[in-house]
């Protein structure tokens, strides 16, 4: 039976600075004490206590959910693993995925985490660095650790790929599928770009229903059985409310819509269903 899908940004903590970010992460640039960071960043209220994390997990009361956990970054903090080994335990292995970048999984034992996850998700939406929409570095690395996890085994994986004005020239996205192909990835996802967090004033980068539709056709039409399937997003629409999707965000709050955030990262209020931190998921669902 299929679970309840839910994305869990289980923190605002990232170590890239993207420019359109949904959720106006909170950016690390260092890596060097990331526990010491970690204790700065939960007293600025930017991050739950291990506690709490805990406690959204007990308040997840129903006998099945499908969730993916994302950030930020979510494997930044130890013990966030921690919190993912216990969810895994809780709804089952074959229930969790993570997205995550390649910092992330560069920080973690790849060999220990597909004990607790089944499928490994990542951003890759250009093959060109630098551009004007991620750091230097950041396609390229979620690209080089996707092929660790490929090579170790026992993960699916699986690319999300936002269409924007800057990635859906043909060739572009030739370059894409072939990179991703040759990396072993066996699935993506294609997107629709939502001007909401950082990127609420990118309306720039919108694409028309048909220029959405062209580039989908460019990937279908790419499609073989040796690259990864494509799989699309309901992306013509004006939203994303026609996914059964929920949102749990950094601080708890159980969100009816995950793309709904406005441009400081801050969920808006007509979203907001309930607090995980106190109050079970069942009580919540009744309202």
């Amino acid at each position: 039976m299929q679970g309840i899908p839910l994305i869990w940004n289980i923190t605002k903590a990232c170590p890239w600075n993207c420019s359109f970010c949904c959720i106006n992460a909170y950016y690390l640039p260092s890596f060097e004490s990331l526990e010491t960071e970690l204790e700065k960043i939960k007293r600025k209220g930017v991050e739950l206590s291990l506690e709490d994390k805990l406690k959204v997990v007990d308040n997840l009361d129903l006998e099945s959910f499908d969730i993916d956990i994302s950030g930020g970054e979510p494997l930044l903090f130890r013990e966030n693993v921690e919190v993912i080994r216990r969810l895994s335990k809780k709804f089952g292995r074959d229930n969790i995925s993570i997205t995550t970048t390649g910092r992330g999984l560069a920080l973690v034992d790849k060999n220990a985490l597909k004990d607790i996850i089944r499928e490994v998700g990542f951003t890759y939406d250009s093959p060109y660095e630098p551009n004007s929409l991620r750091p230097k570095g950041y396609n390229s690395s979620n690209l080089e650790q996707i092929k660790q996890v490929v090579q170790i085994g026992g993960m699916r994986t699986m690319a999300q790929i936002p269409l924007t004005k800057l990635n859906v020239d043909e060739e572009i996205i030739k370059d894409i599928y072939r990179n991703l192909t040759d990396a072993g990835v066996e699935r993506l996802h294609l997107m629709k770009f939502f001007p909401v967090g950082r990127g609420a004033h990118r309306l720039d980068l919108s694409l028309t229903n048909q220029e959405y539709q062209t580039a989908i056709d460019i990937y279908q039409k790419l499609e073989s059985f040796e690259g990864p399937r494509v799989y699309v997003q309901n992306a013509l629409g004006d939203s994303d409310k026609n996914s059964s999707h929920l949102n749990i965000t950094f601080r708890g709050l159980l969100l009816s819509d995950p793309w709904a955030y406005d441009p400081h990262g801050e969920p808006l209020e007509e979203s907001i269903l309930g607090d995980l931190r106190y109050q079970k998921f069942s009580g919540i669902a009744k309202l």
